[in-house]
């Protein structure tokens, strides 16, 4: 069964997955968690709580991101990001 959590991580995929310009590093330059941040905040939420993720799988997705060359950051972010999902 799906769950509310998994739908939001997946929404933050496409989101991000539909971005022009790759991802960035840092979240004024919206790195993954700047994304999730904004999609939170909209919801009144924190990012941990929105998506249902610990502070840990926030921590790698930011040190996965920071790692990527931005060339391939979104689709890798993507997946990492879908990967949660299917862990809901």
């Amino acid at each position: 069964m799906t769950t509310l959590f998994s739908e939001r991580l997946k929404l933050l995929a496409a989101t991000i997955e539909s971005r022009a310009e790759p991802l960035g590093v840092g979240l004024k330059r919206q790195c993954w968690a700047g994304v999730a941040h904004a999609v939170a905040r909209s919801q009144g939420e924190r990012v941990t709580d929105y998506f249902g993720i610990s502070a840990r799988e926030m921590k790698d997705a930011i040190k996965t991101n920071n790692l990527c060359p931005p060339e391939s950051r979104n689709r890798v972010m993507r997946q990492v990001t879908l990967a949660m999902a299917a862990s809901r």
